[in-house]
């Protein structure tokens, strides 16, 4: 009784432990092997093949995620790290390359065959005389320069297709655990279980537009949601 008595004392910070658990993932991509550590206490693990991980931790006890190939990032725990699951985002090193000076420059052929042709119309609109053929009648270069003129005048309208943007892994996430007016989650709206909930979150990626995130699109939203839901299961 002596001894569980003095364990008792001297090891509060093993009795309030509890696990945190949650994923690590870049851009679109969860990540493996990346190195979980509680800093404050000395634990560590790593992430799944899945992303996955859990390590034991209290209030205020730093969390540190590294890897070689991503920047490092800490994490302070709060007691709502304990409610939900944690969502780690790591980001990719961005290798700045020297300046590089260009001193030879390269041959535009379509640059070039524009600025010949302006010359040539020009020409004939100012020496129209030098293209009259001397022996068999008069070549209307006149109107050809004026039809030529008209062409090259006209304004060519260029269509831009704009690429859509989906929603990321965690802008996804946010959306589930986003609550309407009655406070309920279009989690529990669109019954996906909690088993379930990262894989419906993989299965998202790249079929949300992130215009519909506006408020105004709340219920257009929700009938995405709804629909993937249904493809889901």
């Amino acid at each position: 009784m002596r001894w569980i008595f003095m364990f008792l004392i001297f090891s509060p910070t093993l009795l309030a432990s509890q696990t945190i658990s949650g994923v690590i993932y870049s851009e679109e991509n969860k990540l493996e092997y990346i190195s979980v550590t509680n800093i404050t206490q000395g634990l560590k693990t790593q992430s799944t093949k899945d992303g996955y991980f859990s390590i034991n931790a209290i209030e205020n006890d730093t969390l540190l995620f590294s890897s070689s190939l991503y920047i490092n990032k800490k994490i302070t725990v709060t007691a709502l790290h304990f409610k939900e699951k944690l969502i780690v985002e790591l980001e990719t090193p961005v290798n700045e390359l020297e300046e590089v000076y260009i001193t030879n420059t390269t041959f535009n052929e379509k640059e070039y065959s524009l600025k010949l042709k302006k010359q040539f119309l020009y020409d004939i609109e100012h020496n129209p005389q030098e293209y009259v053929k001397p022996a068999s009648g008069y070549v209307d270069f006149m109107k050809i320069f004026k039809d030529a003129k008209k062409y090259l005048g006209k304004n060519k309208k260029t269509i831009t297709i704009e690429k859509p943007e989906y929603l990321s892994f965690e802008e996804i996430n946010k959306v589930l655990l986003k609550q309407n007016n009655q406070e309920e989650r279009i989690v529990d709206i669109i019954e996906i279980s909690e088993e379930s909930y990262y894989l419906f979150i993989d299965f998202c990626i790249g079929k949300i537009e992130k215009h519909l995130l506006d408020d105004k699109n709340y219920f257009l939203l929700l009938d995405k949601m709804f629909n993937l839901a249904k493809e889901f299961k």
